[in-house]
């Protein structure tokens, strides 16, 4: 078995309100993507940084 190194790309910070998410982190001075849909009821509003990787804050839908 060979340590094939994995680079992490995005970190998911769950949280109870995807509003109060984006208030907080644009407070802090990120810049918050439009809210992404998921098919399962889940949404999120990824912060995307200049190297590639992102934090995805992410919630239950209404």
């Amino acid at each position: 078995m060979t340590n094939t190194p994995h680079p992490l790309d995005h970190l998911v910070l769950p949280v109870p309100s995807l509003d109060l998410a984006r208030e907080r982190l644009s407070a802090l001075g990120f810049t918050c993507a439009p809210d992404g849909i998921h098919p399962f009821g889940t949404v999120n509003a990824c912060i995307y940084f200049a190297d590639g990787t992102f934090l995805e804050p992410l919630a239950v839908g209404d």
